[in-house]
């Protein structure tokens, strides 16, 4: 994953690092001071049924357990409860709630998250719970720098509406259907508006739906496929706004590609959107309560995009990021 890369390239500039990917080999050869996981869910084989997820948790439990006793230390980066997309649910509660008892350390990037996590998973309130945030990605995707005109002219985008842009996988999870159902109230009503949403739709019954429930919205475009990295800059510089129609994340790494465009963003009013927009200000983070709706919007249209760049400060940069993480990591292992 991107984010893991990048923190472990901001750690190497503050000492000396060695990282290698989870693997089952990597475990079984120990002497790790730190095992890390981001996504612990993806450790486990997710679609071959529940018998099988069932003993590849088990699996990865002993795994865990055992890196323990040889003296490594477990550090969970929690981002959002429960896996978004996982037929076998109760596997995954289980699976996740002992890999919890296991977790020495757990880093979220709000405090507000950390909160919710202790909810949710009470065996954490004894682990090392800190705050590091997200990082940013300017510098790290290609941007040319491009007005929100020439993008929108680079896309065959209207150039004087307001775009409401839903970036990234098309997965069911994220409340398409509802966000097209929304707009579609708010298109009646209002002139000069527009939907883009774009990103693969890699179920191909769900890409049909999307197509057919946008069929008749001649201010909607889907652009279902995959959007190659050169080509963010130009979706999300043509943007007025980043919508997040689902309220189940906690947080979510396109706010801040979003951002890294200055591009304001609309998300739920919920964990570590409330902490970003404290801190970049409601113009650049705007949040709602509630799912998403014609209201939510309505309301979002009426907000105006701020000038210049979004504030994200050095405390964004994953040079800082990366030192965080080499503190946090050095102090678990008692080496400060």
């Amino acid at each position: 994953m991107l984010d893991i890369e990048l923190i472990y390239e901001g750690m190497r500039a503050h000492g000396p690092v060695i990282a290698e990917p989870y693997s089952d080999l990597a475990l079984v050869r120990g002497g790790w001071d730190i095992v890390h996981l981001s996504w612990p869910e993806w450790a486990i084989r997710r679609d071959r049924g529940p018998v099988v997820a069932a003993a590849d948790a088990a699996r990865v439990l002993a795994m865990l357990r055992l890196a323990k006793a040889r003296g490594s230390r477990i550090v969970w980066t929690a981002y959002n409860h429960w896996p978004h997309e996982w037929h076998n649910y109760r596997i995954a509660d289980m699976y996740l709630q002992v890999f919890s008892m296991l977790a020495d350390q757990v880093i979220c990037n709000s405090q507000t998250l950390v909160d919710e996590f202790i909810r949710t998973y009470p065996a954490i309130r004894t682990a090392d719970c800190r705050v590091i945030p997200q990082g940013h990605y300017r510098g790290v995707y290609p941007d040319a720098g491009d007005t929100a005109k020439e993008a929108r002219n680079r896309l065959g985008l209207p150039p004087d509406a307001t775009i409401l842009l839903c970036l990234g996988v098309a997965r069911r999870y994220k409340n398409l259907l509802a966000l097209l159902r929304a707009y579609r109230e708010v298109a009646a009503v209002r002139e000069g508006v527009f939907l883009l949403i774009a990103g693969e739709a890699i179920e191909e019954q769900f890409g049909r739906q999307l197509r057919r429930e946008a069929a008749d919205q001649p201010s909607v475009r889907l652009d279902l496929h995959h959007i190659p990295d050169d080509q963010l800059q130009y979706y999300l510089r043509a943007a007025d706004r980043f919508v997040i129609p689902t309220s189940l994340p906690m947080s979510s790494a396109s706010t801040l590609l979003a951002l890294s465009y200055d591009c304001p963003v609309l998300a739920p009013h919920r964990g570590s959107f409330l902490e970003l927009r404290e801190t970049l200000g409601p113009s650049w983070v705007s949040t709602y309560d509630g799912g998403v709706r014609a209201q939510v919007l309505h309301d979002a249209l009426e907000l105006s995009r701020p000038d210049g760049p979004a504030p994200l400060g050095e405390s964004f940069g994953y040079s800082a990021i990366g030192e965080a993480h080499l503190r946090a990591f050095r102090e678990l292992v008692g080496r400060l």
